[in-house]
């Protein structure tokens, strides 16, 4: 997916590009788009003086309902005050996914056209003295005073953040409970013969949910907590999912299928296509989680990055 970024919004403006984002001025506008589980389309808006916002917001909102309908892989939309964001998801084929994202840029910015609205800071919507920023890995124009009170409010948070400690036990009690309903995705996706990523992806964010709700806090030993769980949650929710799809298919009792598990495995190639199944579901797993785990330990501990790009 990253080299999509290489191919989106090419016909107009000049775009600072990364394998994971896009940013720059396209058709007078400040576009940017960050991939992240999805991609986020960003597009910043200034209304002239005369317009009325709460009116331009239903205008915003029945053009976004509108695109909900024709394109089917919009997941979430957001109309802020300068600000109009279109999340979606990839395109079911690769080669489909940087046209439908150059659809739905360009459609949000021909409204804007027809508005005659202009573009500036996301935050304040001043028009001048607005640069791209790097904010932990997303891209953001913003004007330097609004850079300024953003930077200070990352450093606040840090060491709001690093002053707190999560309840240990409570955490772990927590992370065990929240991340059940991806085990039990992770089996229902196996009874339709696939394995799927996404599924490992639940598992640790419903660990992390529970760890902050039971812990009151997801510190950084929080974080490598709820990751050492999801990695002992999969090798579960693997073997729970054969366990089921026999209860299911071979007229079998839970008690029946547990008590002859060990002459299961020793029948045929039961054995390796259990330890297949379990490595393809860590890797598929690992393909999604690495980066979201590695960004949470980041946030946990407070870090941040913030620069100009």
């Amino acid at each position: 997916m990253a080299g999509i970024m290489d191919k989106i919004l090419m016909d107009s403006g000049s775009m600072n590009r990364t394998p994971y984002m896009v940013c720059g001025m396209y058709k007078g506008y400040y576009v940017t788009v960050h991939m992240n589980q999805g991609f986020l389309i960003r597009i910043n808006y200034k209304l002239a003086e005369n317009m009325d916002l709460n009116s331009f917001k239903n205008r915003a909102y029945g053009v976004l309902n509108q695109l909900r309908v024709t394109e089917k892989k919009v997941t979430q939309t957001n109309v802020g005050d300068y600000v109009i964001e279109v999340k979606l998801m990839p395109a079911n084929l690769a080669k489909n996914t940087t046209p439908m994202i150059d659809s739905v840029t360009n459609h949000l910015i021909g409204f804007l056209q027809t508005e005659g609205a202009g573009t500036g800071c996301q935050m304040c919507g001043a028009e001048y003295d607005v640069s791209s920023y790097d904010v932990n890995g997303a891209p953001h124009f913003l004007c330097s005073t609004c850079a300024r009170q953003s930077l200070n409010q990352l450093e606040a948070e840090r060491q709001s953040k690093s002053s707190v400690k999560s309840n240990l036990p409570l955490g772990i009690i927590g992370a065990l409970i929240g991340s059940l309903p991806g085990v039990a995705l992770w089996a229902i996706i196996f009874q339709a013969h696939w394995i799927a990523g996404v599924a490992g992806m639940v598992i640790f964010l419903g660990a992390m949910k529970g760890y902050e709700m039971l812990g009151k806090n997801v510190d950084r030993k929080g974080v490598v907590v709820c990751a050492l769980i999801t990695v002992i949650m999969i090798f579960l929710a693997n073997d729970f999912a054969l366990r089921l799809s026999l209860v299911l298919s071979d007229d079998m009792t839970f008690a029946e299928v547990n008590r002859k598990w060990s002459k299961i495995m020793k029948y045929g190639n039961n054995k390796a296509i259990y330890i297949e199944n379990l490595v393809i579901g860590y890797f598929l797993s690992a393909i999604g989680l690495v980066g979201t785990i590695k960004q949470s330990f980041k946030s946990a501990g407070g870090s941040y990055t913030m620069k100009k790009m």
